[in-house]
């Protein structure tokens, strides 16, 4: 006796992926069928992107998004074959932030005193280049600064009010993402300014001597006591 395998009908191949919405950063998973399932001798891919694959289930990642057409052919040991294609569409990835986004000094600054602000140097786009930078320093949801690394990398605020502010960095890429990063920096009160002149400049013993201190200074509030 002998046994042989028969294809009634034309073979069908197909293939899932994941993540269904992949980006530059995924490693996209492929999932290969095939009807009927046995005797499959070979799985071609190609992916669209110039390389392909020989396993049923690859796995791949692309360097640039775009829309991709895949193609799977399945042949069996018979010489049968199938084919499928689908598009695939690679999102753009974010600039990616380091830790931590942005530093200001000084570390507790005071109302009134000039605060100044830096981008770290740690950011990067994995596929493309960063284009621009925001700032919302006051926290009202307001991007009030914006520029390129070069014009607004480090930019210089003053707190009017004793608080805690929720300071907003956006970057943005090439191609229109951002990645939007929040810090919140501590306004602490500054303390009054003392100051004072004396008349007669070269006083002698016995002679009266005014002070006056009008010339001190509260920035974020009243003097209550000399």
């Amino acid at each position: 006796s002998t046994t042989k395998t028969i294809i009634v009908g034309q073979p069908e191949a197909n293939f899932t992926y994941a993540p269904s919405t992949p980006t530059t950063q995924d490693t996209v998973q492929f999932f290969a069928t095939a009807i009927p399932a046995t005797d499959v001798a070979e799985w071609n891919w190609t992916f669209g992107d110039g390389s392909g694959g020989s396993q049923q289930n690859p796995t791949h990642k692309y360097a640039k998004p775009g829309t991709y057409t895949v193609t799977l052919i399945i042949v069996y040991k018979t010489g049968a074959s199938a084919t499928t294609s689908k598009s695939i569409q690679i999102l753009n990835s974010p600039p990616v932030a380091p830790s931590p986004p942005f530093t200001w000094k000084p570390d507790t600054p005071k109302i009134g005193q000039a605060v100044t602000f830096t981008i770290a140097s740690g950011w990067n786009d994995p596929d493309g280049r960063i284009v621009s930078v925001s700032w919302d320093l006051d926290g009202d949801g307001r991007f009030e600064i914006q520029g390129t690394l070069a014009s607004a990398g480090q930019v210089i605020h003053t707190f009017s009010s004793k608080s805690q502010y929720k300071v907003t960095l956006k970057v943005t890429d090439d191609v229109g993402a951002s990645t939007v990063v929040s810090l919140y920096v501590t306004v602490q009160s500054s303390p009054p300014v003392a100051s004072f002149t004396f008349s007669p400049a070269t006083p002698n013993t016995g002679q009266v001597v005014s002070f006056d201190a009008s010339g001190s200074k509260a920035p974020d509030g009243s003097i209550i006591l000399y």
